[in-house]
């Protein structure tokens, strides 16, 4: 029974590690897609209750930005949401309103798309520094759980 939390968190290191890596070779490989242009169709900043709660006892509120667009490849037409791999959400609503007012609606945008996969496309590619997160708590649970794993 011991052994079970460290089993957890060195499992929970592991697939987060390869979900993330995927999510950043990704972000990688949509530096040389090809760009169309689009339409930004929507841009709102949405207000979510984060699980948990603060000092005072209430829920903690995030704030993550929606943007939507139209593109059109090979004369088929796609909607996406995708603005940069690595995006989430806000603590705070300013950040988000800062990414939601460089895209009103209605505004033209260059947009990279999976050659193989024109559905998939993203505003900003490349990878962001916020794409690091993920990989960094999956290598500090990988590593708390082997290390508990070892005693």
């Amino acid at each position: 029974m011991k052994r079970i939390f460290p089993f957890a968190f060195f499992t929970a290191g592991i697939a987060l590690c390869a979900w993330s890596f995927l999510q950043i070779s990704e972000a990688v490989a949509s530096s040389s897609w090809p760009t169309v242009d689009g339409q930004i169709t929507g841009s709102v900043v949405k207000e979510t209750l984060r699980p948990g709660s603060n000092q005072s006892g209430l829920r903690k509120k995030s704030y993550r930005p929606q943007i939507a667009y139209r593109y059109q490849v090979d004369g088929t037409v796609y909607e996406a949401a995708k603005v940069a791999y690595g995006e989430g959400a806000f603590p705070s609503k300013s950040p988000a309103r800062a990414v939601q007012s460089r895209y009103p609606v209605g505004k033209p945008v260059s947009v990279a798309y999976h050659p193989a996969d024109p559905k998939t496309a993203v505003l900003e590619p490349g990878v962001t520094a916020k794409a690091w997160l993920l990989p960094s708590a999956g290598l500090i649970l990988l590593v708390f759980g082997f290390l508990m794993l070892r005693k």
